[in-house]
């Protein structure tokens, strides 16, 4: 044996002997998170290259996403699970009338988080009811549970499949799609992507059912084009959440491919307890410790007729108004319902 060799093996048990006597321990360097390659490093390279001959007007930040998706040679990780499912647990408490998506969406994370990373799908989900009703607010728990980015899509926009897709680099207002944008900034590989009214799908001018096909099935998503720079990259990890007001409209291809979840209105205790929250929010944010007024706290949550972003509205519209004039109570201007009268009057 080398004195260089045995000087170091000395020196290692020395240092393992100091820690035992000192309580210490020697840890093992901590385990990478799971993550997956989303972009090849070789593809985003001849992205760039071939940008490079684009001119400057027509590169839409083209330069900046492939530049972001170089990030740790195009791997993203995938994110706690048991963490996210904790959290969306707590979401029950806000939204009774989501608990039947959110079991399924811990079913779904629970298993993923099971598997090897690359196994990880979590299954697109159709949320079905009237317009603020809370089909958003699930979307948006999701991504914060998650600690992933998320993205709203019309399906029913002008743009429609290029959206999704990005449109060529030679078209006049060409830009890449967003969800290479979306990856591209993350650092996970499974952000949340909110396609909103999907039962308006056939009002677009620009066929989008084909791109959601391919997004939907796995085989097909994990090498989906982006067109701007006609570069493939991974997006079957990416978690969709559709919406729609009625089935109305919605392909039947699409729904063969989707779980549906019919979200009803919530209830008046629900209500009361969305509008209690919405007002601690707005005194935590303003610093003015309004109270809201009681007897017309309780109007505005029976009027279930009323959307939830209505509701909103309102809430917020009296909260100002009593910090503007210096009240310590905000009363709410409950809109008459049409038609009949309801029981019970606030003085």
């Amino acid at each position: 044996m080398s004195d260089e060799r045995a000087e170091s093996l000395v020196n290692r048990c020395h240092a393992h002997w100091q820690a035992a006597l000192t309580g210490n321990v020697i840890k093992k360097s901590a385990k990478p998170r799971a993550s997956i390659q989303i972009f090849n490093p070789d593809a985003t390279d001849k992205a760039i290259e071939a940008l490079g001959d684009i001119k400057d007007d027509r590169k839409a930040g083209g330069d900046r996403a492939l530049e972001n998706a170089r990030m740790n040679d195009g791997f993203r990780s995938v994110p706690d699970t048991l963490k996210a499912c904790a959290q969306l647990e707590k979401a029950k408490t806000q939204f009774e009338n989501l608990i039947e998506p959110i079991d399924r969406l811990q079913v779904d994370l629970a298993l993923a988080g099971a598997m090897p990373p690359e196994e990880f799908r979590i299954t697109p989900m159709l949320l079905l009811g009237d317009p603020g009703i809370g089909k958003t607010f699930l979307a948006m728990q999701l991504a914060q549970a998650l600690g992933v980015g998320m993205e709203k899509i019309s399906a029913g926009g002008a743009q429609g499949g290029f959206q999704f897709t990005g449109s060529h680099s030679s078209w006049t207002g060409s830009r890449p799609g967003s969800l290479f944008v979306l990856l591209a900034e993350s650092k996970f590989a499974t952000p949340v992507v909110v396609i909103d009214e999907v039962d308006k799908i056939r009002d677009s001018q620009y066929p989008v059912l084909p791109v959601l096909l391919d997004l939907f099935e796995p085989n097909t998503s994990a090498r989906f084009k982006d067109e701007f720079f006609g570069m493939e990259f991974d997006a079957s990890r990416i978690i969709f959440v559709l919406t729609a007001n009625s089935l109305d409209g919605v392909p039947l291809p699409l729904l063969s491919r989707v779980e549906t979840f019919n979200i009803p209105r919530p209830e008046p205790e629900q209500r009361l307890r969305i509008i209690k929250r919405e007002a601690e929010q707005l005194r935590s944010k303003t610093k003015y410790q309004i109270e809201l007024d009681e007897c017309t706290s309780q109007a505005l949550a029976t009027r279930t007729d009323l959307d939830l972003r209505k509701t909103t509205r309102l809430i917020r519209e009296s909260f100002t108004r009593a910090m503007q004039s210096g009240d310590g109570i905000a009363r709410l201007l409950v809109p008459k319902p049409v038609g009949r009268q309801p029981i019970g009057f606030c003085s």
